[in-house]
């Protein structure tokens, strides 16, 4: 998950790299005047590129929120390890062992229920948000690059016109 956040990251950055190049220079260029649609294409394929990462990169956000929610009440759980012994000692010195017993029971019964809610909500979110966001980054990725091919064919077009 870290690496597909700084592979986002980066494509971030290239995109916009890409498009403060263009419209800084290459924008300029006499063979993207010979062929202003292309050039329109370029841009709006950075752009997509652009968004497209921005998008996934917020759902990477959402995904790590998830992740550390999770782990909070998995801790949370195991930390009940320490309750048959905190009972037993608590057995030894109080009077009313049912009353113990049914507190111990209550709050297994509340963190067994907090576990499955959390794990319900977690398999919810995390498993389409990942899809999303593997295809958002795809998306980013071939818009990128379809820049910088239709940039190149730009390129051709002025190069080998009558």
């Amino acid at each position: 998950m870290k690496m597909n956040q700084a592979s986002l990251q980066q494509l971030m950055t290239l995109s916009a790299a890409g498009l403060a190049l263009y419209f800084g220079f290459v924008g300029k260029a006499p063979f993207v005047d010979a062929a202003r649609i292309l050039g329109v294409l370029v841009v709006f394929s950075w752009i997509v590129a652009l968004c497209a990462a921005i998008i996934a990169h917020r759902l990477h956000g959402k995904l790590f929120v998830s992740l550390c929610n999770i782990s909070a009440v998995a801790e949370r759980t195991l930390a009940l390890e320490s309750l048959p012994s905190e009972v037993a000692e608590a057995a030894a010195t109080t009077i009313d062992t049912g009353r113990l017993v049914e507190e111990a029971k209550l709050k297994l019964a509340a963190a067994r229920k907090t576990f499955e809610i959390e794990s319900q909500a977690f398999q919810v979110v995390f498993f389409p948000a990942q899809e999303r966001v593997a295809l958002l980054t795809t998306l980013a990725l071939c818009a990128f690059v379809l820049g910088f091919v239709i940039l190149g064919a730009g390129y051709v077009v002025w190069t080998f016109r009558a």
